[in-house]
C-alpha cells in the first residue's frame, strides 16, 4: 500500500475516530463531573495495574508569537497529561480534566487539534510505534491539522537539546521555555498524572 494513497490516509485518520469513540464511551457510562473523574472511575472498575501514566512530551506543543511571546494553544490550560491502557489506548487530558482529542462531539479547542490523543497502532518500545504513529503524521495527517499546528513545536529530549545547543527547549528544563509553574514540562505532566492517580485511589 502506498503511504501517500487515499487508503493510507483513511487508515491513519481512523486512529482519531477510535480515540474519540473510546473517550465518549467513558463519558457516557461512568459518573463524574469531569472527564478525568469519569476516567478515574473507569480505571477503578478495571482494577489495580490497569493503566499507565505515559510520557506526554509530544503533546506539549507551543509556539512563539510575533514578539517572541510563548503561546500554548487554547484549551491547554496548565498542561496536558497522558493515561494509557495496554499502550494502544491513549487518553490525553488537560489540567482542567477534559479529554483532548482531534475530533470530539463535545466540542473542539485548538489544543485538541494540535496536541490531541490518538489510538496507537504500533507496539510499545519497538520501531512499529515510531513508524505507524509518529513518522507518518507529516504525510498522512489532514491538511487542517497541518495548518492548525503550523509553528508549534514539542519540547526536545534532554539529550537532543544538549546536542543541538538548545537547552532552553528541553523537556526537563525547569527554567526553559516549556517550564510551567516553576517545573519542567515533564515534571508538570508527571504532577498532573499523580493527581489523576490519587483520584483513582480515592485520596
Amino acid at each position: 500500500m502506498d503511504d501517500g494513497s487515499n487508503l493510507g490516509q483513511k487508515i491513519h485518520n481512523l486512529r482519531y475516530i477510535i480515540s474519540a469513540q473510546q473517550a465518549q464511551y467513558i463519558r457516557d457510562n461512568y459518573p463524574g463531573k469531569t472527564d478525568a473523574e469519569k476516567l478515574a472511575n473507569y480505571m477503578k472498575e478495571c482494577g489495580k495495574g490497569s493503566y499507565e501514566l505515559e510520557g506526554s512530551r509530544l503533546h506539549q506543543k507551543q509556539k512563539k508569537g510575533k514578539h517572541n511571546e510563548l503561546i500554548y494553544p487554547e484549551g491547554y490550560g496548565k498542561g496536558d497529561y497522558k493515561v494509557t491502557q495496554n499502550f494502544h489506548t491513549e487518553f490525553l487530558l488537560n489540567s482542567e480534566g477534559k479529554f483532548q482529542n482531534e475530533i470530539d462531539p463535545d466540542g473542539i479547542n485548538s489544543n485538541e487539534q494540535i496536541n490531541g490523543a490518538s489510538f496507537n497502532y504500533g507496539n510499545k518500545k519497538v520501531n512499529t510505534h515510531k513508524y505507524l504513529d509518529i513518522n507518518v503524521v507529516k504525510r498522512l495527517d489532514p491538511q487542517w491539522r497541518h495548518d492548525k499546528s503550523s509553528g508549534y513545536k514539542s519540547p526536545l529530549l534532554e539529550e537532543e537539546a544538549k546536542k543541538l545547543g538548545k537547552l532552553n527547549d528541553s523537556y526537563t528544563n525547569s527554567h526553559g521555555r516549556y517550564a510551567i509553574n516553576g517545573m519542567s514540562s515533564k515534571d508538570n505532566a508527571t504532577q498532573l498524572g499523580h493527581e489523576f492517580d490519587q483520584m483513582v485511589k480515592g485520596q
